[in-house]
C-alpha cells in the first residue's frame, strides 16, 4: 500500500527504514572503495606481474562479500526449508504475495 513511501515504520517487517540507511552507505562505500583499490594497485606496482595479481586480489575483496552475506542465506534455505523458506502455499501468499 505504501511502496512509494521512503520512511517507514521502524517495526515494519519488510524494509525498516533505520535498517536501510546504515546498511547500503556501508555497502556502497565497500563496492566503489573495492574499485578505488583496483585502480590503486594496478597503477602503483612494480611491474605487470604485481600490477595483476593486485587487480585479481582486489576483485577477491569485491566479491567476498558475496559469500559472506548471501551463500550462508542460501545455504540455510535449503537446509531449513521448513522453517525459513514457505513451507505451505497459505504462508507463501501472506508473505511473499505468491501463490
Amino acid at each position: 500500500p505504501y511502496w512509494g513511501n521512503m520512511f517507514r515504520p521502524l517495526d515494519d517487517p519488510g524494509y525498516p527504514w533505520l535498517g536501510l540507511w546504515t546498511t547500503l552507505p556501508i555497502m556502497g562505500v565497500w563496492y566503489w572503495c573495492t574499485d578505488q583499490v583496483i585502480v590503486q594497485r594496478a597503477l602503483g606496482a612494480k611491474n605487470n606481474v604485481h600490477a595483476k595479481a593486485g587487480s585479481i586480489l582486489a576483485g577477491f575483496l569485491k566479491i567476498l562479500p558475496i559469500f559472506i552475506m548471501v551463500m550462508p542465506g542460501m545455504i540455510a534455505r535449503v537446509l531449513y526449508a521448513d522453517s525459513i523458506a514457505c513451507p505451505d502455499p497459505e504462508s507463501c501468499v501472506y508473505h511473499c504475495d505468491n501463490e
